[in-house]
């Protein structure tokens, strides 16, 4: 009779687990302060966290060696990296609408918003509404996908993969996958989609490009405009040795204009900072696309000067702090880990 291959535990390593545990529910419960939206995932951290730290070490006593010697550290670390995935699919979730209340039509209810309330929802996916809100939103959703894939195109450096993005998003006049794969090298369908799908990405995997995409997100519309051409005119701008410390001195500069101006100037020279001590190395498409954003974010800060001149209005400064916190959180996000 075949044996059966589940693991039987140890007294001792249910002791261990059980201490495992409650460390890894105080380091869970730190994680989620900072981030309210992994409650949900709460339960699964601290169980996938004190499942992989049971098993580093029975790998090391079978190796003969000593266990882990910071089992917090390394929980930590387990914690993380999961986080950063899970991260990465909420990314790339599908966006759902939010309106107040007052916004719906007849016939549709939404479970604890009363029609009228002044309070705000998600609204259904699948309802069917034909109000000027909707119409509006659904226009902006448009004008900001095509600002991303814009962004997409434009950040990437001259090559086959910016080519195939510019006729799959601008250019294609309607090609399948099969006849864009005959067209850049005699690629079948299948391989083409892998392709597409390791530069964009898809719903369970981050894509090369899938940064530039999520700055664009998470900027204001005329902010994003304002962006996407900085990207466009990049190799234009780039005739700087050193864009982030000129872009330091910039703020520096506008730090002395005003309090309004001094507090916005800590602000973006704290997020160059970062970004000075994380800039990746130029190995590989997906690095040199975050070092161009870093590069962007920088010409961005030195070139674009909004309705309030950055000189007569502390607010001024607000759109490029916006631009350098969205690239840091990116970076934060998709640079490897030194």
């Amino acid at each position: 009779m075949a044996s059966s291959s589940k693991r039987v535990f140890t007294a001792q390593e249910e002791r261990e687990a059980k201490q495992f545990s409650q460390s890894a529910q105080k380091i869970v419960q730190s994680l989620v302060r900072r981030e309210p939206w992994l409650n949900l995932h709460a339960d699964d951290l601290q169980a996938i966290a004190v499942q992989d730290l049971l098993a580093a070490n029975a790998r090391r006593i079978k190796q003969k060696l000593d266990p882990i010697e910071n089992p917090a550290g390394y929980m930590t670390r387990v914690m993380k990296n999961r986080i950063i995935d899970l991260g990465r699919r909420r990314e790339v979730q599908y966006r759902q609408l939010r309106l107040l209340a007052h916004e719906l039509p007849d016939g549709v209810r939404i479970q604890g918003v009363n029609r009228g309330a002044e309070s705000t929802e998600v609204f259904p996916r699948n309802a069917q509404t034909r109000g000027l809100s909707l119409e509006i939103i659904s226009k902006e959703q448009d004008q900001l996908h095509s600002l991303q894939a814009a962004a997409m195109i434009s950040v990437l450096p001259e090559g086959e993969e910016k080519l195939i993005l510019e006729h799959r998003f601008f250019e294609s006049d309607g090609l399948s996958l099969a006849q864009l794969g005959i067209k850049f090298g005699g690629r079948s369908a299948t391989a083409m989609a892998n392709f597409l799908a390791k530069i964009v990405g898809t719903a369970n995997s981050s894509g090369a490009v899938e940064p530039a995409a999520i700055v664009v997100g998470r900027l204001q519309m005329k902010t994003a405009e304002a962006f996407v051409k900085v990207l466009q005119n990049y190799d234009d701008l780039n005739l700087l040795s050193s864009p982030i410390q000129t872009a330091i001195g910039h703020l520096e500069f506008a730090a002395h204009y005003s309090e309004d101006h001094r507090q916005q100037s800590i602000l973006g020279i704290a997020r160059l900072r970062y970004l000075e001590r994380h800039m990746p190395n130029a190995r590989g498409l997906s690095n040199k696309v975050l070092i161009r954003l870093i590069n962007a974010a920088c010409f961005y800060v030195l070139e674009v000067n909004d309705g309030r001149h950055d000189r007569q209005d502390g607010r001024g400064l607000q759109d490029d702090v916006a631009v350098l916190r969205a690239v840091s959180d990116v970076v934060r996000r998709y640079a490897p880990k030194q």
